[in-house]
């Protein structure tokens, strides 16, 4: 083989199982990982520099655990993995981070809101209910709840609809522990309000929600907040 530079190391690697420590303290270091493997095993990199470029390209069937942990001034990384199976855990202390470009192709990848996030994990927690008669120009209560003990309850949107009758409606959520109006809202026959900044009611505090009706005869109202606990 030909003369290299200091601290400059060429590694191609072929093979089925591999583990692969490495602990570099140096001033300069180049380093190009390839890997072409069915398995690689645990991946671990452990760097104190003061300049880095680390490109790896990972294309494998299943990766371990890949574990990187820097601490330097000036670090420029790039990751390419395409994979079925990948942990990556990158913990970074430093001053200044270069470009970080990570370039993920997977078979699935979800991007949710918090109240989806919250229904798919089941944490879901809407109040309903229902006044009928409900005499017109007469304050409801239409629905209440505690905050369960050690949460807080996150409101993102609530609804009011009246029926068996023709009219305007009002409605609001109420903090009776607080003493503080959360949200208030109208419309004709009823209205459904997306708050554009969510309500958190932290834990224990009473929620009400109450509804007024403006028809000529008594009718029915039906209201609805929507929220989610965390």
């Amino acid at each position: 083989m030909g003369d290299y530079p200091d601290h400059t190391t060429l590694t191609q690697i072929l093979g089925t199982e591999i583990t692969i420590p490495i602990s570099i303290d140096a001033v300069t270091v180049t380093l190009d990982v390839d890997i072409v493997a069915q398995t690689v095993g645990d991946l671990n990199i452990n760097i104190a520099a003061s300049d880095i470029t680390l490109s790896i390209d990972i294309v494998a069937q299943t990766v371990g655990d890949i574990a990187v942990n820097l601490a330097a001034s000036d670090i420029t990384l790039d990751i390419n993995i395409k994979s079925a199976a990948v942990t990556l855990n990158v913990d970074i202390t430093a001053t200044t981070i270069g470009n970080l470009t990570i370039d993920i192709e997977a078979q699935s990848v979800a991007v949710y809101n918090p109240p989806d996030w919250a229904s798919l994990q089941g944490d879901s927690v809407d109040l309903s209910g229902l006044v009928t008669p409900a005499a017109p120009n007469v304050e409801q209560l239409i629905a209440t709840r505690n905050v369960t003990s050690g949460k807080t309850w996150v409101i993102y949107a609530y609804s009011i609809m009246l029926y068996d009758e023709s009219g305007n409606i009002a409605g609001y959520i109420w903090n009776d522990t607080d003493n503080v109006v959360l949200a208030a809202g109208g419309g004709c026959q009823g209205f459904s309000v997306t708050l554009p900044k969510p309500v958190r009611v932290a834990s224990g505090k009473n929620v009400d929600l109450y509804a007024t009706q403006y028809g000529a005869e008594n009718g029915s109202i039906y209201g609805c907040i929507y929220g989610y606990e965390e």
